[in-house]
């Protein structure tokens, strides 16, 4: 959106892609993984934060096979609390390796992970503030997470979302990175039915220099 001619784009299978992330110019040059990833990686939820930035989410929320942890999984659809626990994912997808919220700067092609929660499912929806300051994410129990770039503190910004709502709040900045638009059942009386919601981000937050 920043950048006439660049594309990014998915491989969307609605799991674990073999390569998620790409990009390419619009006149079909320069087609190349966004992100590079591994077989043990599940990337997803890829967003363009910035002229030069892409957020994505580097999964953590299975359990790591032939542990104790792992023979207690139960898994539920993707609407559900607990989505992605299929075997036949194979085996990417856990804390074994590096996961958490990536910022993949499109230039020079580093990526560098800015935050993830200490435990659950791990962040999944993940956004930033074109400034630079700010990263975003939801987990599977819809909670939201704020991320410091500058100094990687984390806090929970707002949950109690429901875990039955018909979609997950996709969290999103607004322009100029002082609000964080998502979607909630928190409100609705079926429990399921989404609401457009308007977070702002603390004052506190916003004053800090760096």
């Amino acid at each position: 959106p920043w950048v006439p001619g660049e594309i990014i784009f998915c491989w969307e299978t609605g799991g674990k892609s073999p390569q998620r992330t790409w990009t390419v110019l619009a006149d079909g040059t320069g087609l190349r993984p966004m992100y590079p990833e591994s077989d043990y990686e599940w990337v997803t939820h890829e967003a363009v934060i910035s002229p030069d930035e892409v957020a994505i989410a580097i999964m953590g929320h299975r359990k790591i096979p032939g542990t104790k942890a792992a023979t207690t999984v139960v898994g539920t659809a993707v609407s559900g609390a607990n989505p992605g626990q299929e075997t036949a994912w194979g085996p990417s997808g856990t804390r074994e390796k590096p996961t958490g919220l990536g910022i993949v700067n499109l230039r020079t092609r580093e990526m560098t992970i800015v935050g993830q929660t200490p435990s659950g499912s791990g962040l999944w929806h993940v956004g930033g503030s074109s400034d630079g300051r700010f990263a975003v994410g939801d987990d599977f129990s819809r909670s939201l997470y704020l991320i410091d770039r500058h100094t990687h503190e984390m806090m929970m910004l707002t949950t109690g979302h429901k875990e039955t709502a018909g979609d997950h709040p996709h969290p999103t900045f607004s322009p100029d990175g002082t609000k964080i638009e998502i979607q909630s059942a928190m409100l609705s009386a079926d429990n399921r039915s989404m609401n457009i919601c308007i977070v702002p981000v603390p004052e506190s937050w916003l004053r800090r220099k760096y």
